[in-house]
């Protein structure tokens, strides 16, 4: 069972791949730890390894199906952080987006309820185990590697870290028997303080709604298009615009009249060769960190868009028809 939660975690979230390998190796020593010889100790972790690296090799499969790569890893974004390549400045975006999140007391707590589940994992056998719940602060991995390749800076992916948050502040107060009063009074008291969760200027509130204003511009261009028509396909990369694509679906469009990365080969002919064959309508993302897929293939082959004429933009979008 628990091997089969670790399967759909992985399939669900990316996070989840660093916890999963992270708990995995964890468990190994906890059983080590306990007397068990390593080699029989890593035969009964590798029972619920199964599951997970089944998912793993089934997704990547997809992925290579669907398109083209066994796992994408570029094409969402144009590198603009200023801590691409620079890993200390990662660490200290993942650390500030955290931070902002809770706040600094909160972050406190939890360092100091991490060094205690630590420190009783290495000082009591039975205790071993604790040391299995750190596993949850791997997630800050996807958010450091996607700064570090110089992926915009976004609040939100550093959300899942919340979880470990809680957990540590939590132990920081149950694991210290003579403070254990003490340390629930404080910790009620930093969150009433520091968390608000009705805040309309709490960093991800804020954070989505950035796109509000262009609500408005892009419904003229949902409107250059017209009336969805029945077989008439739009180019789009989900990438980028899937936002637009719910958005659109409020003037009559569903997601078949669009042309996008899950259409496998298809999207790989236009993309690679030309779109005219196959799409009525190219739509590109020209500005949002620094243009989508279609926006950068256009920029690198000055034929991409031959046979199309620009007709309409607004919000960064802009929309072209084929002649």
């Amino acid at each position: 069972m628990i091997g089969v939660l670790f399967a759909l975690a992985c399939w669900t979230r990316y996070e989840a791949w660093p916890v999963t390998a992270s708990a995995l190796a964890a468990a190994v020593w906890v059983r080590g730890r306990r007397g068990e010889p390593l080699a029989v100790a890593g035969r009964h972790v590798a029972s619920i390894a199964a599951y997970p690296a089944l998912a793993i090799v089934s997704f990547a499969v997809l992925s290579r199906v669907v398109g083209g790569e066994w796992l994408t890893t570029s094409g969402f974004f144009v590198p603009e952080n200023e801590a691409l390549g620079d890993p200390v400045l990662a660490a200290a975006q993942v650390w500030s987006g955290a931070r902002g999140l809770s706040g600094p007391l909160l972050m406190a707590l939890a360092l100091l309820g991490m060094g205690t589940l630590v420190a009783k994992a290495l000082s009591d056998r039975q205790r071993a185990g604790m040391i299995v719940v750190l596993s949850l602060v791997t997630t800050a991995a996807v958010p450091w590697v996607a700064f570090l390749d110089g992926h915009p800076f976004r609040i939100r992916y550093m959300i899942p870290l919340i979880a470990i948050q809680a957990v540590a502040a939590g132990a920081a107060t149950i694991l210290l028997r003579r403070w254990r009063l003490a340390g629930a009074i404080i910790l009620l008291g930093v969150v009433s303080y520091e968390l608000r969760p009705l805040d309309l200027q709490a960093p991800m509130v804020v954070e989505a709604q950035w796109d509000r204003p262009n609500l408005a511009l892009r419904d003229g261009v949902t409107a250059c298009l017209g009336t969805p028509q029945p077989g008439a396909k739009i180019m789009a990369s989900m990438g980028s615009l899937a936002h637009y694509m719910q958005q659109a679906s409020q003037a009559g469009f569903r997601l078949s009249h669009f042309l996008h990365e899950g259409n496998g080969d298809i999207w790989i002919a236009a993309f690679t060769g030309s779109p005219r064959p196959f799409a009525d309508w190219v739509l590109i993302e020209e500005k949002a960190e620094g243009g989508d897929m279609l926006a950068i293939r256009a920029r690198q082959d000055a034929h991409f868009l031959d046979g199309y004429s620009r007709v309409c933009e607004g919000a960064g979008l802009a929309l072209y028809r084929r002649d």
